[in-house]
């Protein structure tokens, strides 16, 4: 699990910063909307797997706003997997 937050969305990209879980570390992420292509911080002691992780929560919010399930960027989101 990890939290992203600080959630921004501009013209071509959509940013967030990311925290894993039980961590008090956060890192940054970019995502660019078209190509979905992302460059993320990594945090020394968890790797790039919560990058990937982040970019995930990124990318279903981005497809929430173009399905209208969701009707305005989030400040903040919970990303879980299993």
């Amino acid at each position: 699990m990890l939290k992203l937050i600080n959630i921004a969305i501009g013209l071509k990209k959509i940013e967030a910063d990311y925290i894993p879980e039980n961590s008090d570390k956060s890192a940054h992420i970019t995502l660019d909307i078209k190509t979905r292509d992302y460059a993320a911080e990594n945090i020394k002691e968890f790797g790039s797997e919560y990058g990937r992780m982040a970019a995930n929560g990124l990318i279903r919010t981005l497809d929430e706003l173009k399905s209208g399930k969701r009707k305005e960027i989030p400040s903040e989101r919970v990303v879980m997997w299993y």
